[in-house]
Formats: structure tokens, C-alpha cells, sequence
């Protein structure tokens, strides 16, 4: 008889944050590169442009770490990949909402629900991790009281 040794669904999750932590890390060190080497648009104050990527990579990094540490099945990466996952959620339906009510910077409504369509499309996969974290089978594989 076949016994996993680590569930399907903690395969993917980990992966996952491995993959994303992964492209996170490069793409927030360049926004923060050039953040710093460009001029003073006046759009954003360059301390917020430094600090969104400083966040990025160091979101990108404790991603792949927690990561790397759920597919050793870690007991606190469940934890801690479920906070990340709920960091990643807050920040997807934030950035929607300042789109809908910015209304695509002036270019009408319309922009707006195209943030909110996005939002829902980048939601669901990090929605599905969160229960796939909290389920039962999951939590019993990495030791924690179901």
C-alpha cells in the first residue's frame, strides 16, 4: 500500500511560494535600483518607492525560505506561509480598491473594474492556498492539532 510521504497540496503551496518568492526577489531589487537612479517625478516621494522595493524582496526572500522550509514539512512555515498569503491577499484587494476609487488615474470607471476583475483573478489562487494551509490533512501531515 502507498503511503505519501508529503501531501499533494503541500507540494504546491510550497513550490508556489518558491517560484514567486523567487521572481519576487530580482524584480524588487530592480524597482529598487531604479527607483533610486531616477529623477523626482513628484508622482511618488522616493523613500515610498525605496521602501515598496525593499518590501518586495523581502517578501520574495521569506517566501522562498518559508518555502523551501513547508517542503521539509517545518511545523512554522505552515504559519508562516498562511501569514504571507494573508500579507499577499491584503495587498491585492488594497491595491484594488485604491484602482477602483483613483478610477484608473483618470481615465475613467471603467479602469477601476478592470482592477477589480484582476484583483478577483489574483485572489483565487492565493485564496485556495489559505484553505489548502488550513486544511485538515495538512495540518496533521505537518504535526499541528487538527
Amino acid at each position: 500500500m502507498f503511503e505519501e510521504k508529503r501531501p499533494t497540496a503541500v507540494s504546491v503551496v510550497g513550490w508556489v511560494w518558491i517560484v514567486l518568492g523567487a521572481l519576487a526577489i530580482p524584480t524588487g531589487a530592480l524597482y529598487l535600483t531604479v527607483s533610486l537612479f531616477q529623477p523626482d517625478t513628484g508622482f511618488m516621494p522616493l523613500w515610498y518607492s525605496v521602501l515598496l522595493g525593499a518590501v518586495q524582496c523581502g517578501m520574495g526572500v521569506a517566501g522562498v525560505v518559508c518555502g523551501v522550509a513547508y517542503l521539509r514539512m517545518t511545523p512554522w512555515s505552515r504559519w508562516a506561509l498562511e501569514t504571507l498569503c494573508w500579507v499577499l491577499l491584503a495587498l491585492i484587494v488594497s491595491s484594488a480598491v485604491s484602482v477602483f476609487f483613483v478610477g484608473g488615474g483618470g481615465f475613467g470607471w471603467y479602469f477601476g473594474l478592470i482592477g477589480l476583475g484582476f484583483s478577483a483573478m489574483y485572489s483565487i489562487p492565493v485564496v485556495l492556498m489559505i484553505r489548502s494551509l488550513r486544511s485538515a490533512k495538512v495540518r496533521e501531515a505537518m504535526g499541528a492539532p487538527a
